[in-house]
């Protein structure tokens, strides 16, 4: 029994790379097939390798047979494997004749000719395996049990496959189910068509699936080529934690994609907010963020010049009321450490809404300082709002869930100014721009000048730590889940641990906390909690675990740091 087949289309030239990621995810959970356009091989070059496979198939079976198949390179003739490990006899071996070219590199692959296979090598890569597939329409179809292709699964990572336009491909999604359906997949001119195999299938542990599939033996002669990707043969296939601590519906990601705030509130969308962003690392780059290039420059530009005004100068706006400028070593945010504090100055400004409380340099010193900074602070809370509402529908909540409890009814949103000097001792191993710390309030979203040092553990009760560097993204924001999320959804989403190491590079950076209202009650949501996983913290008020942390880590007085 068969019926017919829509398979999803991934584009891979479109810019929009989290839709095709959550497109690309669900097809694979769901069929673990999927169509692939624009991929970057020439319409020309396709149509001369199946003219060059036509050009060997219709060789003399002894000729061919010259190159019969060594180290899983050369030609296989017809009934040469069974696919269908459930019968050794001939029935159930494939009709089919093929030939296999492998990794170039290696010098095993055998050529009928020196420039034979000149353009199928065009399309092959390192640890890849370039089949050619010819199924003769001259067999006995009327035996049932004859296949082009007897069911099976392939053994790699993914298979992308190129078909001349004759049906007879067949996929069955359910493998357990009996009698097993069978759905015929149509050819789409141009377009690839990608499976999983079962070593990614082992990788995520089940969640994306080796689909069954086959060809059914035609009546018209049938040609297709297909590229086998395979991992290093000494790679360790091993299920990753990323697809074995959570629900099945989360997808395994790294904490390097890239979410576009553009995108539309999606169920895909949600799931992979879910997972790339705040389940696995608790960091993401946020692209399309709304805040222009030239903003940007500016805002690092007025860094610059305010940081390089005379010590005099920075300390007549010395921190007030959680604004201004802070000196070198003025806290420490890894309390453990025995050093005198972590080596940065910044400054900091508060809500705009506030700004008489907020501290300026004149406009005589540092002309157009303010208004550049004042931009650039209305467009990351504009940003950050939008962000929240996506996080909101992430945990299965309305999207204004966070306007409703009252966190976004006059929130308390931060900017600080960061600069690292570049000739600190950092001889001393304790010697940190910033040591390792979680962040306070509900998500930061951080803007780098490109030099390195940011860094990441991921699992802070490891021991002993292990640190990944954080690459910049031209343009991108780094955003971190902070302290009052992490409670807020019952340690679902995490609060990562972080730091900042020594470079020996100058080194600026413009961090954007979005913290809630100061009177605002933040509790573990009922959507984060089951009697299995009862609420982690108690209720606090917002100001209240703010005003300790700062406490805490500021190594001088904290008066002027409270709400």
């Amino acid at each position: 029994m068969s019926e017919a087949l829509q398979l999803p289309i991934i584009d891979l030239s479109s810019t929009d790379r989290i839709s095709n990621a959550n497109s690309i995810r669900q097809a694979c959970m769901d069929h673990g097939f999927f169509y692939l356009v624009n991929h970057g091989v020439e319409e020309e070059l396709v149509n001369k390798v199946f003219e060059q496979s036509k050009k060997f198939f219709s060789l003399p079976v002894e000729e061919k047979i010259k190159l019969a198949s060594k180290d899983c390179r050369g030609y296989s003739p017809l009934y040469s494997e069974n696919l269908d490990h459930s019968s050794n006899t001939k029935a159930k071996a494939s009709y089919k004749e093929s030939f296999y070219a492998g990794p170039p590199a290696d010098g095993f692959n055998q050529w009928p000719s020196e420039d034979f296979f000149q353009k199928v090598d065009s399309v092959n890569e390192p640890c890849g395996y370039l089949a050619l597939l010819h199924y003769p329409g001259d067999s006995d179809s009327s035996r049932e049990e004859i296949h082009g292709a007897s069911p099976h699964s392939d053994f790699g990572t993914i298979t992308l496959l190129m078909i001349d336009g004759v049906p007879g491909l067949q996929i069955c999604r359910d493998k357990t189910k009996q009698p097993q359906v069978w759905e015929d997949v149509p050819s789409l001119r141009g377009a690839f068509i990608v499976n999983i195999g079962d070593m990614m299938e082992r990788w995520t542990n089940c969640l994306f699936r080796s689909t069954l599939h086959r060809v059914l033996s035609p009546k018209q002669e049938r040609y297709s080529v297909v590229f086998f990707t395979n991992a290093d043969k000494d790679c360790i296939i091993e299920c990753l934690e990323s697809c074995c601590n959570f629900p099945p519906f989360v997808a395994g990601t790294t904490w390097k994609s890239a979410s576009d705030l553009h995108m539309a509130h999606s169920s895909k969308v949600m799931h992979c907010f879910s997972q790339i962003a705040c389940l696995d690392h608790g960091f993401f780059y946020l692209v399309n963020h709304g805040v222009e290039e030239e903003l940007i420059k500016k805002v690092f530009e007025q860094s610059k010049k305010f940081f390089s005004l005379p010590v005099e100068e920075k300390n007549k706006l010395s921190v007030k009321n959680h604004r201004g400028y802070t000196a070198m070593y003025f806290e420490k945010l890894d309390t453990s450490l025995s050093s005198k504090g972590d080596s940065k100055e910044s400054f900091y400004i508060g809500p705009l809404r506030e700004n008489h409380l907020n501290q300026w340099p004149s406009e005589e010193d540092l002309p157009s300082w303010r208004s550049t900074m004042e931009a650039y602070h209305e467009k990351l809370l504009s940003a950050g709002i939008k962000l929240l509402s996506l996080i909101a529908l992430a945990l299965n909540l309305d999207e204004d869930f966070f306007q409703k409890v009252g966190a976004l009814n006059e929130p308390m949103p931060f900017m600080r100014l960061l600069h690292y000097p570049g000739d600190v001792d950092f001889s001393k191993e304790e010697v940190y721009g910033a040591s390792a710390h979680s962040d306070y309030g509900m998500i930061t979203l951080l803007l780098t000048d490109g030099v390195p040092g940011l860094q990441v553990c991921r699992d802070k009760s490891r021991r002993p730590q292990v640190w990944e560097d954080v690459p910049s993204i031209s343009g991108a924001l780094i955003v971190n889940i902070a302290d009052l999320m992490e409670r807020w959804t019952n340690c679902l989403f995490r609060s990562t641990l972080h730091r900042v190491v020594p470079t020996k590079q100058e080194r600026y950076s413009v961090a954007f906390f979005m913290d809630p209202n100061k009177d605002c009650i933040v509790e573990c949501l009922e959507t984060c909690c089951s009697e299995t996983c009862p609420p982690r913290f108690p209720p606090i008020r917002t100001a209240a675990y703010l005003e300790e942390r700062f406490r805490v880590t500021a190594m001088t007085d904290t008066e002027d740091f409270l709400y």
